[in-house]
């Protein structure tokens, strides 16, 4: 996504390098939690590029139940394979 306005932010540097982009900035060219960003380092200046996504970074919701499930079914085949 192309910003078509400059926009300038002051930030602070936190823990661990950490670098909190400011909502107004991460909404204008549409990046959320997770994405993946480029670091560019180039003249003495940072540049952070959007990436999106990338493939398996999703999560996916699992209950309880079916974690058993494979959990028991794993024993399972174990047991007879060794017998």
């Amino acid at each position: 996504m192309v910003i078509s306005v400059c926009m300038i932010r002051r930030v602070r540097i936190g823990k661990k390098n950490m670098v909190y982009i400011p909502k107004e900035i991460a909404d204008a060219v549409g990046v959320r939690e997770g994405d993946a960003m480029l670091v560019k380092v180039s003249s003495g200046k940072i540049e952070l590029i959007p990436m999106g996504k990338t493939e398996g970074e999703y999560w996916a919701e699992v209950t309880l139940e079916e974690i058993e499930s494979v959990g028991e079914e794993l024993s399972e085949r174990t047991l007879r394979s060794n017998s």
